[in-house]
């Protein structure tokens, strides 16, 4: 069926739209984005990976998954922090650094701020710190480059085997690509290269422990057998309740930006 089209393009001035019948199972949805004509409101866009995006997360629906329960208040209606939630499944990383980014880096310059979540993935594997630096670094300068400068940077949030809360691989563990790759976001100075400044935020809401030298930093709150708390099972995404204690610790975080 027909679908919502878009009629103008980095226009200024009102948007107008063509509309139809919409009767696909999964239909197009415009995404429209502007910078304010007065004023300076914070607007934040979302980078991320699934667990960004809200997989896992089935209360609301797609529009307030994941990063998006952070932009509404609790009636899912106001929306008091102008935004847009770009978390991607799977190695996000690669689709924001790699060829062809420019798809995505293109709307950036509608807001003032990104929260980065990237490199979960990535990590994972414990073989490619250098490489989750380098992309980090690069999607930071492409920020830059499109107006952002200041960046709300998430630590790596736990990722356990699931049921029973160990940590799955030595990614997490001491000196493993996890850790190193949050102690590596501790580097004073980082991104003034790149062009940006950087408020980093733990997420602490969901781990047993906050201290980030010890394993408990890298498990999920409650992450006992028989009593996941907000992690969904998988030892990777937060189920709803998940979600939503991000996002109190990603509203937190976005007050303080300057």
């Amino acid at each position: 069926g027909a679908g919502n089209d878009v009629a103008a393009v980095d226009a200024f001035g009102t948007m107008t739209y063509t509309t139809g019948v919409v009767n696909q199972a999964r239909p197009y949805n415009p995404i429209v984005l502007g910078r304010f004509a007065s004023g300076d409101p914070k607007t934040v866009i979302g980078i991320g990976d699934s667990i960004l995006d809200g997989v896992g997360d089935t209360l609301s629906g797609y529009s307030v998954r994941g990063f998006g329960q952070a932009l509404f208040d609790a009636d899912h209606v106001s929306n008091p922090i102008g935004g847009a939630n770009f978390g991607l499944s799977g190695g996000t990383s690669a689709y924001w650094a790699g060829a062809g980014s420019d798809r995505l880096t293109s709307y950036l310059k509608y807001a003032k701020y990104a929260l980065d979540e990237n490199e979960t993935n990535r990590i994972n594997g414990n073989t490619q710190l250098a490489t989750a630096q380098s992309e980090t670094l690069a999607l930071w300068s492409a920020c830059a480059s499109n107006g952002i400068n200041s960046i709300l940077r998430t630590k790596l949030i736990p990722r356990t085997s699931g049921s029973d809360g160990t940590l799955p691989n030595t990614a997490y563990s001491s000196g493993g690509a996890g850790r190193l790759f949050n102690d590596w976001l501790d580097t004073p100075g980082l991104g003034t290269a790149e062009g940006v400044t950087l408020t980093l935020l733990p997420v602490n809401s969901l781990r047993i422990g906050t201290d980030q030298a010890t394993d408990d930093f890298y498990r999920w709150a409650g992450a006992t057998s028989g009593n996941l708390g907000p992690n969904n099972g998988d030892g990777t995404h937060p189920n709803a309740a998940g979600s939503v204690l991000m996002a109190g610790d990603y509203r937190a975080g976005i007050a303080t930006l300057p």
